[in-house]
């Protein structure tokens, strides 16, 4: 079980890789797969690639599927 300054270095780890993901995926092209209003900031992108994700859309990259498994993985209390 993680402590206050864990939970926090998690929620910093993940917005990390969070950010990174979105920055590959408008630098490869992958946003368009998603929607061209994933494309106005992270948190927009994180939102609709969430919806993806649960609606368990194939057009969703793997490697952003891969992070919110990671991301529920971890989050587990």
């Amino acid at each position: 079980r993680l402590d206050k300054d864990g939970y926090i270095n998690l929620i910093n780890q993940l917005d990390e890789e969070q950010r990174l993901i979105f920055r590959t995926a408008r630098a490869n092209g992958d946003i368009y797969k998603i929607s061209a209003y994933a494309n106005e900031n992270n948190k927009e992108f994180f939102s609709e690639t969430f919806v993806m994700y649960m609606a368990k859309d194939p057009d969703l990259p793997l490697y952003i599927s891969e992070f919110f498994d990671k991301f529920f993985k971890l989050t587990q209390l």
